[in-house]
Formats: structure tokens, sequence, C-alpha cells
């Protein structure tokens, strides 16, 4: 479970350096968090696995550029206390119209 004293937790894909190339590969991370409290994803990936504590009902994720969460439920999967974004949703959602990495925070209820 997450670490941080107030539930959240937060998850970074980072760039590796091989010779003179750059590049982020993507995994499929899997991460313990809490329902209920927020967890952000920097960074691309195949897909976001959280390892809930509890089952949940809806997920909600906001940019950080945007200014509102949407709803993102129905375009996830939720086996028990599992929950798998996808990491095309998050490019999409993420697709601010700059070079910046996709930034997002996941809140899962």
């Amino acid at each position: 479970m997450p670490a941080n004293p107030n539930g959240s937790a937060a998850i970074a894909a980072l760039p590796r350096v091989a010779g003179t190339r750059i590049a982020t590969p993507r995994a499929r991370l899997a991460v313990g968090a809490l329902a209920g409290h927020p967890c952000a994803m920097f960074g691309p990936c195949a897909a976001l696995t959280l390892r809930l504590d509890r089952p949940v009902t809806a997920v909600l994720a906001q940019d950080l550029a945007a200014d509102a969460a949407v709803d993102i439920t129905a375009q996830i999967a939720i086996d028990g206390t599992n929950v798998t974004v996808p990491g095309a949703l998050l490019d999409r959602l993420c697709a601010g119209g700059d070079a910046s990495e996709p930034g997002c925070v996941l809140l899962p209820r």
C-alpha cells in the first residue's frame, strides 16, 4: 500500500538511456493503492493496474493540465480489487497539444 501518510500514491515511468538514444519503454505497471485516494501517473505505459484495498465502482481521471476530472469507468477493466487503465486511454486523456509525457491523477471510488 502507499507509504504517503495521506494515502495518495505516485507512479512514474521514466526514460532510459542507451548510448545516445533516450526512450521510455511502455511497460505494464501494477501498484498497490488505496480506494478513495488519488493516484498520480507520470509518463507513458502500456497499462496501469491499481491493486486496491477494496472493490470500487467508478474511477475518475484528470489530466494534470485540465480543469476537471472525467469518469473513465466504462473505458477500463475492474476485476474485484484490481483496476486496469490502458496506456492508450491515458495518452488520449493527456493529449494537451504539447510535447510533454502523459500526466494524470486517478481517483478510484
